[in-house]
């Protein structure tokens, strides 16, 4: 508002410089949500990227070839089975090699006894590829996470937990001595004469904090490289959008302080950046759980608020304003997640993974929105039944479209009308 006209000069120069300063803070977590955007319009470079960082990686996931739809259903169930489907994988590739005329029919008998062995009813869903590649990589994936299990149950057994206790005994020993060594050579004071000179500051600040953002980018890329059907690409995808939030609330936040008077300006800015990386993340991992935490960034970032309480949750709005901007956008979002479940277009598949949120809080939103206008009018009038109406209209939608969160939030928020 002081930008547009409404204070002095020395005003709108403080807050210009607010901005610049602001943007420069925000500048790494701002190239982080870029990197996401830039996975979701070359997707290749996902396994570009992958390769390069492969060797500093502790998880490495075993690229699939096959389908990953049936990754799971290509584990045998013990060693005879292993071994009978090892024979037929060696067959299906003499079979290839050799090419002869009665070879398509042999293939089909061989795959119809994969089926049978690996209970697939539908043996036609079931390639060469599945055979000799898929059921070997599903084997080694599987002895893979086993090993993983294998390593922290010895970390917390009596050995390694007698290992743990000897490092921390080890490391308290040395800890006077490193701190003897420390103050000897002056290493403190070195620090903060090199701290002295801003310029090296923020050049420390710089490549400390993108190391730190590269952390959840390099898990984002590993996430990438399971099949969409293993539950741990999303767990892995949560943790990298976890992990964000850390120097964001430990570092780049404490500077923003510094920055803005009110606090609501820096949650209005917190809300839009965490919106800026998720809606990204979720759309390339596929994953609901990110997409729902998207969707109410949007928002918070608009001014709805909701905060735990003992006995629940309260949610409400900033002030009128944030109330009027949140309808808006409530019937923006609920429109277009309408309009993915009507239209089977790429929209659809799109809204799928957003769509939890926009039914949840889109209705929660607007129907707080209602109630709150509705107990403002003293007078009972066209407008006061205006709200449960569009209430009943999207309960009706919702039961047509087979939208179940929609309707019964709807549902709620009538019977919270007639007990007003």
């Amino acid at each position: 508002e002081t930008l547009r006209g409404g204070g002095s000069s020395k005003s709108k120069k403080k807050i210009q410089q607010r901005l610049r300063s602001a943007t420069g803070i925000l500048f790494i977590p701002m190239q982080f949500s870029a990197s996401m955007w830039m996975l979701v319009m070359y997707p290749n470079l996902a396994v570009d990227l992958f390769h390069i960082i492969k060797p500093f990686l502790i998880l490495k996931p075993t690229l699939s070839n096959s389908s990953s739809h049936y990754q799971k259903k290509l584990l045998p169930n013990g060693l005879f089975d292993s071994y009978l489907l090892g024979e037929i994988s060696a067959n299906l590739r003499n079979l290839l090699s050799q090419q002869e005329q009665n070879s398509d029919d042999e293939i089909n008998n061989l795959l119809e006894r994969a089926s049978n062995i690996l209970h697939i009813k539908n043996n036609n869903m079931l390639t060469v590829e599945d055979i000799t590649k898929g059921v070997e990589q599903s084997i080694q994936l599987q002895t893979a996470w086993k090993d993983r299990f294998k390593m922290i149950r010895g970390i917390f057994s009596f050995v390694g937990v007698l290992s743990i206790l000897s490092i921390a005994g080890i490391l308290a020993t040395l800890y006077p001595v490193l701190v003897f060594v420390y103050k000897t050579l002056k290493i403190d004071k070195l620090w903060q004469l090199l701290m002295t000179f801003s310029t090296l500051k923020k050049i420390f600040s710089y490549i400390f904090e993108s190391i730190i953002y590269c952390i959840p980018f390099m898990l984002v890329l590993t996430a990438l490289q399971y099949p969409e059907s293993f539950g741990v690409r999303s767990q892995i995808g949560i943790l990298a959008a976890g992990f964000v939030l850390l120097p964001y609330f430990l570092l780049t936040l404490q500077k923003l302080g510094q920055n803005f008077d009110e606090p609501r300006h820096l949650t209005i800015l917190s809300f839009a950046w965490c919106c800026s990386y998720l809606t990204p993340m979720a759309w390339i991992l596929k994953s609901r759980f990110l997409g729902f935490f998207s969707v109410g960034c949007i928002f918070g970032a608009f001014g709805f608020v909701a905060f735990p309480t003992p006995f629940g949750w309260a949610a409400g709005f900033d002030n009128e304003s944030s109330l009027e901007r949140c309808m808006v956008v409530s019937g923006v979002i609920i429109s277009i997640s309408l309009l993915g479940k009507l239209y089977s277009s790429p929209l659809h598949n799109i809204m799928d993974i957003f769509q939890t949120g926009a039914a949840v809080f889109g209705m929660l939103s607007f129907g707080l929105a209602g109630l709150i206008k509705t107990m403002m009018n003293d007078s009972i009038d066209w407008s006061f039944f205006i709200y449960p109406l569009s209430w009943l209209v999207l309960t009706f939608i919702g039961s047509v479209v087979s939208y179940p969160s929609l309707t019964n939030s709807s549902i709620t928020f009538i019977c919270l009308w007639i007990s007003h």
